[in-house]
C-alpha cells in the first residue's frame, strides 16, 4: 500500500528589493518602501536594526521596529523617504549623486549582485 505524503519546498532564493524603491522620489516609477522592503534591506545588509537606525542618526531602536511592523499594526509607521534614501546610499545600493549614471550596465550588474529584482 502506498501513502501519499505532502511535498514541501523551501525557497533558498535571497530576499530582493523592489526596483521602484531604489528610485528617487521624483522619478515616475518610484514606489514608497513598505515594512517588507525595510526587512529585506536589513537582510541584504547583514546589519541589525539598531545599526541601520544609527546610520541615519536615530538612536531609538523602537523606530526600526515601527518601520518593520506589519501593515495595520497600531505602532506601525512609514519609514521617511530621507531615512530610506540615506540607508540606500550608506549601504552602497544607489549612487550618492542625483546625476544619472552613464553606464547603466554597471548599475544593472550591481543590482544583480545585490539580488535586486529587475
Amino acid at each position: 500500500m502506498s501513502e501519499d505524503h505532502a511535498k514541501y519546498t523551501v525557497s533558498t532564493a535571497p530576499p530582493a528589493l523592489r526596483p521602484g524603491t531604489l528610485l528617487r522620489f521624483t522619478d515616475a516609477g518610484y514606489q514608497a518602501p513598505g515594512a517588507q522592503d525595510v526587512r529585506t534591506l536589513k537582510a541584504i545588509s547583514g546589519k541589525t536594526g539598531r545599526e541601520l537606525t544609527e546610520l541615519v542618526g536615530i538612536a531609538d531602536q523602537r523606530t526600526f521596529r515601527k518601520w518593520t511592523a506589519p501593515e495595520g499594526a497600531s505602532q506601525r509607521s512609514q519609514i521617511p523617504y530621507a531615512a530610506w534614501r540615506l540607508l540606500l546610499i550608506e549601504l552602497g545600493l544607489v549612487p550618492e549623486t542625483n546625476t544619472p549614471t552613464k553606464d547603466k550596465g554597471a548599475n544593472l550588474a550591481k543590482a544583480r549582485r545585490l539580488r535586486i529584482r529587475e
